[in-house]
C-alpha cells in the first residue's frame, strides 16, 4: 500500500521536510501488517506535531517589538526683563494685540486724513517719496492690513483652544482631569469659536 503523492507546495520551508519524514513513517507502518493498528495513533502525533510546527514558524516570522523613543514635555522658559513688569500672558494675550490692533486703525486713519489736507500745501512728488500716500493703500490697505492681522490672531487662538480642549478629554478619559477642569476648558473654546465666528461674518475686503 502506498499513500497518495501530497502536493505541500503551500507549506512553509520549515514544514515541507517535516511533511516529507511523517509520509515516510506511515508508509512503512502501513506495509508493516503488525503494526498497522498503531496508525491512529502515530496520525494523532503527527497533527499535534504540525500544529506546534506551525506555532513555532508563525512565531518566527513575528518582527521584534521595537522600544519607542521617550519624550519629555518642554519646559521652556522666556526672560520677562524687558516687558517692564508684565508677563508673557499680559503682555501678549489676544486682548492685548485686538487692543493695539485698533490703535493702529486709529493711527493709520489719523494719516490718511493728514495726507488728504497736505495735498494742498506739499506736492504730489513729495508725498509719493513720503510713501503710502497712495488712495488704494490708504483706502484699501489701510482697512485690509489690520483686518488680516485681527483674523489670523483669532484663528490661532481659536486653534490652540481646540487643541487644548482635546488634550483635556484625553486627561479626563484617564482619570488625570476632572470634569469641572474639562468644563472650564470647553468654555474657552466655545468662546474662541463664537469669536472666530463673529469676525468672519463681518469680515469683509476692500478691493
Amino acid at each position: 500500500m502506498r499513500i497518495k503523492h501530497f502536493n505541500n507546495n503551500w507549506l512553509p520551508i520549515c514544514l515541507k521536510q517535516f511533511f516529507a519524514k511523517s509520509v515516510e513513517h506511515i508508509e512503512v507502518i502501513v506495509m508493516n501488517k503488525k503494526t498497522i493498528y498503531r496508525l491512529p495513533i502515530i496520525l494523532l502525533l503527527i497533527f499535534i506535531l504540525v500544529g506546534l510546527s506551525i506555532a513555532g514558524c508563525a512565531n518566527g516570522n513575528v518582527k521584534p517589538e521595537v522600544e519607542k523613543t521617550k519624550f519629555e514635555a518642554p519646559e521652556d522658559e522666556f526672560s520677562e526683563e524687558n516687558l517692564g513688569g508684565n508677563t508673557l500672558e499680559n503682555s501678549f494675550s489676544l486682548e492685548q494685540s485686538i487692543y493695539r490692533i485698533d490703535q493702529v486703525r486709529e493711527a493709520l486713519e489719523s494719516f490718511k486724513k493728514l495726507t488728504e489736507k497736505s495735498k494742498a500745501k506739499i506736492s504730489k512728488e513729495v508725498l509719493d517719496q513720503v510713501g503710502n500716500t497712495g488712495w488704494e493703500i490708504q483706502t484699501l490697505g489701510f482697512y485690509n492690513w489690520p483686518n488680516t492681522i485681527e483674523g489670523t490672531l483669532k484663528l490661532q487662538n481659536y486653534e490652540i483652544k481646540k487643541l487644548e480642549f482635546e488634550l483635556a478629554i484625553g486627561k479626563y478619559e484617564n482619570d488625570k482631569l476632572s470634569k469641572e477642569d474639562v468644563e472650564k476648558v470647553q468654555e474657552q473654546y466655545e468662546n474662541a469659536k463664537d469669536e472666530l465666528k463673529n469676525f468672519l461674518d463681518s469680515y469683509a475686503i476692500a478691493d
